[in-house]
């Protein structure tokens, strides 16, 4: 949330499109997928150290199948869930609708607020 609001309180004319990647940088931890699919590959968050081992291994076969395929020019998709996506929609409008001048910062943050979803 605090990247939405530093790209958004500039007001200089951006591409949409360079505000999205700001904001996904600042709210998106590189190692958090790597964690998740090591969990995944080793089956629980403590393994022991020889399913650990064999999760590396797991994990080093298929990081050379996607060298190997992106090699070949074969690039993954990458999976973006339909809500993350509309979310994302709806933080580009708002902040586009806050540079241009459509919307005062009480009625931007509000709206922000509205977005927000506590799990």
């Amino acid at each position: 949330m605090r990247g939405l609001l530093h790209v958004c309180k500039e007001k200089e004319p951006k591409q949409l499109d360079q505000m999205a990647v700001s904001i996904s940088e600042i709210s998106n931890n590189s190692c958090e997928g790597w964690n998740t699919s090591f969990a995944s590959l080793a089956g629980h968050h403590h393994p022991s150290f020889w399913i650990a081992v064999e999760a590396l291994r797991k994990d080093y076969a298929v990081v050379v199948t996607q060298i190997t395929q992106h090699a070949g020019g074969q690039l993954p998709k990458k999976r973006q869930r339909r809500g993350q996506k509309q979310l994302q929609k709806r933080f580009r409008t708002l902040c586009q609708d806050f540079v241009e001048d459509r919307k005062t910062l009480e009625e931007f943050l509000v709206a922000v607020g509205h977005c927000i979803r506590f799990e």
